[in-house]
């Protein structure tokens, strides 16, 4: 007679990685960023590496690159613009603990793996770790610069138009954060258009966790929706966002936790 047996109980890494910031330093002293002074986006130079690296080096392989000058709509804006900061064996080795980094990909494709692994939990799910909320918002780092009514202006980052038929500057590397009494709770990835300098568009696309959301919140008649979106979180939860590591009306930030090994630390926004 068979029986299961149960998983044993392993303790995740806890991870040093704070921010993307945190991520993208590592990534650059180990010499995985390359950096390029100013491109001109008005010629879709930006996208014209970009593409240019996968042709090279495969989707999976092309490196992470930095801009400090971008040319956007006739003006030189300041940087510095990331692209391409995931998706590497090496590099997500780097970022789930792997003890000893190689340039080895199918041995960092094993090596991830096996610490993906110790971030499941007993029954062989996802494990979960609640996020707390920061005694003092005023250190959050998300608060050191509020922008309010008059002031906020979108259009002064460098978002970029990729590609001469995008209906526009998109911003890309987005978790965007519902949470209704009703409809639960979801952080996602949805491309966001800039619209003007105090609109944005959000595109969840139909059978997405954020716009089965948003159409239930319509039908039961509601004509705004509280919607924050975090532009360049840290990597567990851009992770979380990302994939559909939760279920509908589960909380990705619990997922986040879980990948870091302790609490996301959170603020109202």
């Amino acid at each position: 007679m068979n029986a299961a047996v149960p998983r044993p109980v392993v303790t995740p890494p806890v991870s040093t990685f704070d921010s993307i910031r945190d991520y993208v330093r590592e990534l650059d002293a180990r010499g995985r960023v390359l950096h390029v002074e100013a491109m001109d986006q008005d010629q879709y130079e930006v996208t014209a590496f970009a593409y240019r690296l996968i042709d090279k080096f495969g989707i999976e392989q092309a490196p992470a690159f930095m801009v400090d000058r971008i040319r956007i709509n006739g003006t030189w804006m300041e940087g510095p613009l990331l692209a391409n900061p995931y998706g590497r064996w090496p590099d997500e080795a780097v970022l789930f603990g792997v003890p000893d980094i190689t340039s080895d990909y199918q041995q960092m494709y094993r090596a991830v793996m096996q610490e993906m692994e110790k971030r499941l939990d007993p029954s062989g799910g996802w494990r979960r770790i609640p996020p707390v909320e920061i005694s003092d918002p005023r250190t959050a780092p998300c608060k050191q610069v509020i922008l309010e009514g008059d002031d906020v202006d979108i259009g002064t980052f460098a978002w970029l138009k990729n590609n001469p038929a995008d209906a526009g500057r998109y911003v890309n590397i987005t978790s965007v954060i519902m949470d209704d009494p009703e409809f639960g709770k979801n952080t996602g990835t949805y491309r966001c258009q800039v619209r003007d300098g105090k609109r944005i568009s959000i595109n969840p696309e139909p059978t997405q966790h954020g716009w089965r959301i948003l159409t239930s919140m319509r039908k039961r008649g509601d004509k705004v929706a509280k919607v924050a979106i975090a532009v360049g979180a840290d990597p567990f939860t851009f992770c979380a966002s990302s994939t559909k590591m939760a279920g509908f009306q589960e909380d990705e930030l619990e997922f986040a936790g879980g990948l870091r090994g302790r609490p996301l630390e959170v603020v109202k926004c």
